[in-house]
């Protein structure tokens, strides 16, 4: 796993969403030049937000993912999970509902992020 293709390796994982993630990208602006946290944070987290509600099986697929970039032993790679993912969906106006879904799927890594930076949102 390397940091900068984590945007396309999340991408890819879901083809029939391609131009949903196109059209989301162009909506924010988002280039995939501007960085990891700017693609994640404009682009997979309102994805995300979409499937939770919507989709266990594609949520099930992007936490399995979003668990091996926590445990890749990248810290970069793991601040993208951290301060971009997490703490998006914690900042969340619906963030009660989006955990009790989200949670049913993260790994043990994802999880316990999730409750490291938890305390900051309370």
């Amino acid at each position: 796993m390397k940091y900068e293709d984590l945007y396309d390796d999340f991408v890819n994982l879901f083809p029939e969403d391609k131009q949903l993630f196109d059209d989301l990208s162009v909506e924010s602006a988002a280039h995939q030049e501007d960085g990891m946290h700017i693609m994640f944070g404009m682009v997979v987290v309102p994805y995300l937000k979409r499937i939770i509600i919507n989709d266990s099986e594609k949520t099930r697929v992007a936490f399995d993912y979003i668990e091996k970039m926590e445990k890749s032993g990248d810290s970069k790679i793991a601040e993208v999970v951290e301060f971009t993912i997490l703490e998006s969906i914690l900042d969340s106006e619906n963030k009660n509902e989006l955990l009790r879904e989200c949670e049913k799927y993260m790994g043990e890594e994802t999880r316990l992020a999730l409750n490291n930076i938890s305390g900051w949102f309370k």
